[in-house]
């Protein structure tokens, strides 16, 4: 899709966060633009999207796809357009080793943030506030809190899998136990060679 249309798609997003902000199944509190619409191609595939929620940081963690959650994503139909979508509890910080950088576009308190947007439409990235990490200690010290979080899901995942009643709540909305099982265990690792990458880089 064209950079406009992209951003167009933004805006839709942030309306729909907007009426869905007084659904008591609603836990998105914040929303934030990531990857490579803030370089400002001509063109993209998707527009990358994180979710801030207001649950527990053992409920979402990296690459998780909670069924309450998912199921709010289809009620935004987001399931329908180009964004490819995370979701990051309250509890952490909005950046990790794949969000090097965010701009928030909607919250619950102040809802569509028109200005960023239109930012964004015309392309004036130096006047963008950007969320990124503030230091490679502070860095490194989330990864490691998301690499034991990711640990501790995929522990989960492996040990209720064959549990019926398990398996049951985790098979909805095109999603299946055995995706879950990929999502757990491609996070763990995906954030152990974040961490060892970075450690290496500063050897």
């Amino acid at each position: 899709m064209k950079y406009s249309t992209a951003v167009r798609r933004l805006g839709s997003v942030a309306e729909g966060l907007s009426t869905a902000a007084g659904w008591e199944e609603s836990a998105i509190t914040e929303a934030y633009v990531f990857g490579g619409l803030l370089n400002g191609p001509e063109s993209l595939d998707v527009v990358s999207v994180a979710f801030v929620v207001d649950l527990p940081v053992a409920e979402v963690p990296w690459r998780a796809h909670p069924a309450s959650l998912e199921a709010l994503a289809s009620l935004l139909r987001l399931n329908k357009v180009p964004v490819e979508r995370v979701w990051r509890p309250a509890g952490w910080p909005v950046w990790n080793h794949e969000i090097a950088r965010a701009v928030s576009f909607w919250s619950r308190s102040a809802g569509a943030d028109e200005a960023t947007l239109a930012l964004l439409e015309q392309r004036r990235f130096n006047d963008l506030t950007f969320v990124v990490p503030p230091s490679r200690e502070r860095y490194l010290e989330q990864l490691r809190v998301e690499r034991g979080a990711a640990r501790q899901h995929l522990r989960r995942v492996l040990d209720q899998y064959h549990d019926r009643d398990w398996q049951r709540d985790h098979r909805s909305l095109g999603m299946y136990p055995e995706d879950h099982l990929w999502w757990a265990a491609e996070a763990f690792v995906d954030l152990d060679e974040a961490i060892r990458d970075e450690l290496a880089d500063h050897e």
